[in-house]
């Protein structure tokens, strides 16, 4: 048996046979919320309290990862260039701006 959770779209799944060593009932898959760990899935049971161990990444999961990870990386440079060609926009509208207010003051001059 399984359980799945979403991870932008695509459905990963984590084996919900796991057993506590203890106590051999089936743990619970839980989210951490320490400092060290947030966010990442674990097996607790709820019958004597345990950790019981990490729901480790299956290689569906770990390559949803990459590619997310290679994702943002695109998507860092593709905003760097977005950046970049808005600066120079920005730099030829004040040349612009330099040069309206240039030809107003020799026409006012006249």
């Amino acid at each position: 048996m399984h359980s799945t959770s979403s991870c932008g779209g695509v459905y990963i799944q984590y084996d919900v046979k796991v057993r506590c060593p203890s106590c051999r009932r089936v743990a619970d898959i839980k989210l951490s919320k320490s400092r060290d760990n947030p966010g990442r899935l674990f097996y607790k049971c709820n019958e004597c309290g345990k950790f019981v161990k990490w729901a480790n990444a299956t290689e569906d999961r770990r390559r949803v990862l990459d590619e997310d990870a290679s994702n943002k990386h695109a998507m860092g440079n593709e905003l760097r260039e977005i950046i970049m060609l808005l600066k120079d926009i920005n730099g030829r509208i004040l040349v612009g701006i330099v040069i309206m207010v240039a030809i107003l003051v020799v026409i006012a001059m006249k």
